[in-house]
């Protein structure tokens, strides 16, 4: 009889619906969390982070503000973890120079040109990413967006991830300074000044395209630019130590 009562109240053909495990659910708000990224990196490309709002990106998204602070303590730790991904295009071309050359020179004007390229093309997300944030910030960003986008970075090489999770651009150019340095036999106090000047140099004539740089041409003549002050620093240098 409990059987028959049942088979009545149960439609003919309808599935019984399985119920969510918890694995599900962290695969639904990984999902979501990973969505919100991507929303938020797109809004980024034409829409400065200081000009984004939690209520824009929602909108965006197509979700509650509620539903983005269940991922995000803020809207400023989203926006910082969505502009990592002006990163990945970087990543990408460190990956097939090492490939292309080891001459330590040309990986360190190389790296400067890439970076560049996509830092003047994206000032006001490297000028939050580099010079407005806190390492630790940073830090924390990084790892985020890496556990929400495994598969882009499972490829690295030893360098390469030495580089993408150093949230300090001092100890990111270092790394090549260093071995471009060492035929100079220069002292530590004398790279570790190259570096700054080298970083300060960027950051100065980035800053001149903050409101410009969505210009046609703008980014590209920034990047030359800085490519030939750089070639001027480093040439300047290997005079000197030759003498």
């Amino acid at each position: 009889m409990a059987t028959a009562s049942l088979m009545r109240r149960v439609p003919a053909g309808a599935a019984l619906k399985r119920r969510s495990t918890p694995k599900d659910r962290k695969h639904v708000a990984h999902s979501k969390k990973a969505d919100l990224i991507r929303t938020t990196y797109t809004l980024m490309s034409d829409t400065s982070p200081q000009d984004l709002s939690i209520r824009a990106i929602a909108a965006a998204a197509g979700c509650t503000t509620g539903a983005v602070y269940r991922h995000f303590e803020s809207a400023d730790h989203l926006i910082l973890v969505a502009a990592v991904k002006f990163l990945e295009d970087y990543i990408v071309d460190l990956n097939d120079l090492l490939k292309i050359t080891d001459d330590p020179l040309t990986q360190h004007m190389e790296m400067w040109r890439s970076f560049g390229r996509q830092a003047f093309a994206n000032v006001d997300a490297f000028e939050m990413m580099f010079w407005k944030a806190s390492e630790e910030a940073l830090n924390d960003a990084i790892f985020t967006y890496y556990q929400e986008f495994p598969e882009s970075w499972r490829k690295l090489s030893g360098f390469q991830v030495m580089v993408f999770f150093s949230s300090s651009l001092e100890e990111r150019n270092m790394l090549t300074l260093n071995r471009c340095m060492e035929e100079f036999k220069l002292s530590k106090t004398t790279i570790k000044m190259i570096n700054d000047v080298e970083i300060c140099s960027f950051h100065g004539l980035m800053m001149e395209y903050r409101e410009t740089y969505r210009e046609p041409g703008k980014a590209e003549e920034g990047l030359i630019r800085y490519m030939s002050m750089l070639d001027y620093i480093l040439g300047t240098v290997r005079t000197v130590a030759q003498q």
